[in-house]
């Protein structure tokens, strides 16, 4: 196998932080009922080449090798910062960057944004080349005949891959890391168990003066960046309460798995894990 192949959308060393004797609990429903089996981290939450760029035949997997595994490494000794010497420590480290990116980076890692993101860039791609605008043609010297031929020579998984290929600008952005440098950072511990899901990034905005962010990042606590009053006040509620709400928003947000310590949850993953296929409920959404 190709190395870097397998990619992980939820990191492993973030599930791995749920482990008992070097196993999980993970939820999924590969048929009619939900299947629910110990499990080793390194076979949760991945797909082959997610993230990869290039044909079927010569896969280039640098986004996953070069970006963010190294990205994921750097996190995690962030992680380790915070949970050591505590938040003051990391904001003033040279750890408190990657740690933001970290952040955002789940945001655009998911299966359904890859797969969203690799629609939209096709879409703008094919869009731009069968209505390219005439004065940028005339300044590139090229008549509409010319562009129509160039078209021609553009490999077909040139189309799905732009999307991708801006994922670690998008993550670098400096104005969405303005909005966690400016926001209060918390790290919340539960008397209960945590639950983790395939889509763990908690992210409320309601303007640049009000916004969220949260995740799960131990089986008893969650890490949050937020500003405003309304966040101040729904993290000030009684802690049983928001983690019964924390957890029923991990269940309902998986598109594909659950990761548990132990099975003490078991009805309330029962009740309400529906996974989507993150291709199809797309293709559904842009038709």
């Amino acid at each position: 196998m190709m190395k870097h192949a397998k990619q992980h959308y939820v990191p492993g060393f973030l599930l791995s932080r749920w482990e008992v004797d070097k196993k999980v609990w993970r939820y999924s429903k590969p048929h009619e009922s939900i299947l629910i089996e110990p499990s080793s981290v390194r076979s949760c939450a991945w797909d082959m080449h997610l993230y990869s760029v290039g044909d079927t035949q010569n896969k280039d997997t640098y986004i996953e090798s070069e970006f963010l595994s190294p990205l994921d490494n750097d996190a995690s000794l962030a992680l380790e910062q915070i949970e050591n010497d505590g938040l003051p420590s990391i904001q003033d480290s040279r750890f408190a960057l990657a740690w933001q990116r970290f952040l955002f980076a789940q945001l655009y890692r998911s299966p359904r944004m890859v797969a969203l993101s690799r629609a939209r860039g096709r879409h703008i791609l094919e869009r731009n080349l069968d209505f390219p605008d005439a004065e940028e043609l005339a300044s590139l010297g090229m008549t509409p005949q010319q562009h129509i031929e160039f078209a021609k020579t553009i490999p077909n998984h040139s189309y799905d891959d732009l999307g991708v290929q801006i994922m670690p600008q998008l993550i670098k952005s400096p104005r969405a890391h303005s909005l966690l440098k400016n926001s209060t950072w918390v790290v919340m511990n539960f008397d209960d168990e945590v639950l983790i899901g395939d889509h763990p990034l908690i992210y409320k905005v309601v303007d640049s003066n009000a916004y969220i962010m949260g995740l799960p990042i131990g089986p008893n606590k969650y890490f949050f960046s937020y500003k405003g009053d309304l966040f101040k006040q729904i993290l000030s509620q009684d802690k049983d309460v928001l983690l019964h709400g924390l957890n029923l928003g991990a269940v309902q947000s998986s598109r594909r798995m659950i990761v548990a310590r132990s099975r003490k949850h078991d009805q309330l993953i029962l009740n309400n894990f529906e996974p989507r296929d993150p291709v199809h409920g797309l293709l559904k959404q842009e038709q």
